[in-house]
């Protein structure tokens, strides 16, 4: 129980980074490059998620954990019914509940943390746990 408490302060962390990266991602790819703030959501949380994985993978779950193409598939998975989960929250916060971007963002990204840990916990970062 002590090392899953540890694990996910440190995947908290790590998700700290991932917000930096992904709100600046959507920042540039919504103001600068004016694109739909859908796409560009989804673009910001694709790069922080990618960069997520290899941080997660190297640090907060590194008990025996390979960086390989089947452990990446499913954080993929789970990051792809996660950014699911982001982008409706995003879309309802912004267009139903008028909140700025950046706030709807993350309460999106509060919402659907618990579920990117412990999906990622069970099923990617299993090995050698």
């Amino acid at each position: 129980m002590k090392k899953q408490i540890f694990e996910f302060f440190k995947f908290g962390l790590v998700g700290l980074f991932g917000i930096f990266i992904d709100f600046s991602i959507t920042w540039v790819c919504s103001y600068k490059l004016e694109m739909y703030y859908i796409v560009a959501n989804g673009i910001g949380f694709c790069v922080a998620a990618s960069s997520n994985y290899l941080v997660n993978s190297c640090w907060t779950f590194s008990a025996n954990q390979t960086i390989g193409i089947k452990s990446f598939s499913i954080f993929l998975m789970i990051s792809s019914i996660g950014l699911l989960l982001n982008s409706a929250c995003v879309l309802m916060f912004k267009d139903f509940f008028n909140l700025n971007l950046y706030l709807a963002k993350l309460l999106a990204v509060v919402i659907v943390f618990n579920w990117n840990f412990f999906a990622n916990a069970k099923f990617t970062f299993s090995e050698g746990r």
